[in-house]
């Protein structure tokens, strides 16, 4: 698709970005997700807006298809980006950002490190904990899933406290 296609494309996700019908937003957060890996220029600036919008669903829905993405395959570019954003005290995007897992470049030992110290600046206690948890029992989860006694047992008690 040549940019001239995608800027049409990328209007048509913006009306359904912008609709109230859940699987239209999640529809809309999908087609953007296509844009992750090669033209990641192109969707940030719609990221920000809709993730920094006040709609549970619209900011679950960008940052599971978009947001973790991003910074799964473009860390170093796009992170410190939506540091300034979130220290600049937008709350909806912090929400939005919240809400996303870490995959790929954002694993990595130093970007991971960088996360997780962004989180403990600037979050509440409670939040922080949720956080902590979530990141945890998804850890616990992948190393159980490769069949490993020790990790499946791990994770299980894990799942009992």
């Amino acid at each position: 698709m040549n940019r001239d296609e995608a800027i049409d494309h990328l209007s048509a996700i913006d009306k359904l970005l912008s609709s109230k019908n859940e699987k239209k937003i999640w529809k809309g957060a999908a087609d953007l997700c296509n844009y992750v890996i090669d033209q990641p220029e192109l969707i940030w600036d719609r990221v920000v807006k809709y993730g920094s919008r006040n709609n549970e669903e619209l900011q679950q829905a960008i940052a599971l298809c978009v947001l973790e993405h991003i910074f799964q395959f473009h860390f170093k570019e796009y992170f410190p980006k939506a540091k300034k954003i979130l220290l600049s005290g937008n709350k909806r995007f912090w929400e939005t950002f919240c809400q996303c897992g870490k995959f790929g470049q954002s694993e990595e030992k130093a970007n991971s490190l960088q996360w997780d110290k962004l989180i403990f600046k600037t979050t509440d206690p409670k939040e922080k904990k949720r956080i902590l948890y979530r990141n945890k029992m998804k850890k616990l989860r992948e190393n159980a899933k490769t069949g490993d006694p020790k990790a499946i047992k791990a994770y299980k008690r894990f799942l009992s406290i």
